[in-house]
């Protein structure tokens, strides 16, 4: 077994909290938030992404070098919600509830757009050696038959939503050192999402 493929199993250790970072068990059966409803259930489809600002693995647990990515690039589809709610200024608050990670609030944008936001704290025991954070943003765009843009439905409600796409960006730091990551880093994937 090469030195960087130890890490690899590690790094698993601590992003099953997020969206899509690394692999985690498949979990079915999100639901939505209480006092919410159901728009629709999508199936998320991601796709690796490399910035410059990329995670990565630069140090083994004994000291030496190494060059090994923590973000991987054969992530099943997730089962998703969108699940539609009051905001407590009257308006309305979508969340994106994927199967085995919670929901996501975001408001919808008039342009037909989407920003969900997550926030893991710091967690030991990661690939990284020190305790590293997650903040997850999921943003882009809903796409379905809007004849002249986006306008919810006269009671309120969002109209059909036939699917998503955008990018999910996971953005890793910690509070303290030393690491063996090059932190603070991002991973980013984009996001094709299907509706059932």
């Amino acid at each position: 077994m090469s030195r960087v493929s130890r890490i690899l199993p590690l790094a698993v250790a601590f992003a099953c909290g997020m969206l899509f970072l690394m692999g985690c068990p498949d979990q079915v059966g999100q639901k939505c938030p209480a006092a919410t409803a159901a728009v629709g259930e999508y199936n998320l489809v991601l796709s690796l992404q490399n910035p410059s600002s990329e995670c990565r693995v630069t140090q083994l647990p004994d000291g030496g070098a190494a060059d090994a990515s923590l973000a991987q690039d054969n992530i099943k589809p997730r089962p998703a919600t969108l699940c539609e709610g009051a905001a407590p200024d009257g308006g309305l608050l979508l969340y994106l509830a994927v199967a085995g990670h919670g929901a996501r609030p975001g408001p919808l944008l008039d342009d037909g757009g989407f920003s969900f936001s997550g926030h893991s704290d710091p967690t030991p025991g990661t690939a990284c050696i020190c305790d590293v954070g997650i903040d997850e943003t999921i943003s882009g765009y809903f796409t379905g038959a809007f004849d002249g843009g986006f306008a919810l439905q006269r009671d309120g409600g969002v109209p059909f939503i036939a699917g998503l796409t955008g990018s999910v960006v996971d953005h890793l730091s910690s509070p303290k050192g030393p690491c063996a990551c090059n932190l603070p880093c991002d991973v980013t994937y984009g996001l094709v999402g299907t509706r059932f």
